[in-house]
């Protein structure tokens, strides 16, 4: 065996090594942040679901109250508002920076649920409608956002 088929042989195992460690890196560090990335996206949308959710509960109870209260003259349990206030606000800021984090779809849904939110208070305050109703209006929108999302969720996450 000479010096330069040695080399040549040399030079074709620590290439193809060489290559063969770089392809394995990058495959396993893609699939690595995938699922990193999927996991923060399950998070977030886990967070998402959970506060749409409570604050369905809240504007039902509110909705449940207000005829059980009315019929037997007794006062309402009182509610975080500020809370719900807050929850209003993490929707706000998640319709527009939810591409970063969720989906496009995800923070569109955002944004028109904010929309339709603010035009049912707005009405509550400036018009006729009574609070019975604008609490209805608000649960039948929440509770398409939830199963909007949820359904979402579950496609994007493919659960």
């Amino acid at each position: 065996m000479t010096i330069s088929t040695f080399l040549l042989q040399l030079a074709i195992g620590l290439s193809s090594g060489a290559l063969a460690a770089f392809l394995t890196a990058k495959f396993a560090l893609g699939r690595f942040y995938k699922e990193k990335w999927w996991e923060k996206r399950a998070i977030a949308f886990n967070d998402l679901v959970s506060s749409v959710y409570e604050l369905k509960n809240v504007y039902q109870s509110e909705l449940d109250a207000y005829y059980e209260f009315r019929d037997e003259g007794k006062e309402s349990e009182s509610v975080d508002w500020d809370k719900v206030e807050l929850i209003h606000k993490d929707f706000e800021k998640l319709s527009h920076t939810g591409p970063l984090t969720l989906t496009t779809y995800a923070a569109d849904l955002l944004k028109k649920y904010n929309k339709k939110i603010n035009e049912i208070n707005h009405d509550a305050v400036n018009t006729d409608l009574d609070p019975p109703t604008a609490y209805l209006m608000i649960v039948k929108e929440t509770s398409d956002l939830l199963n909007k999302l949820i359904e979402h969720a579950k496609s994007e996450l493919k659960v």
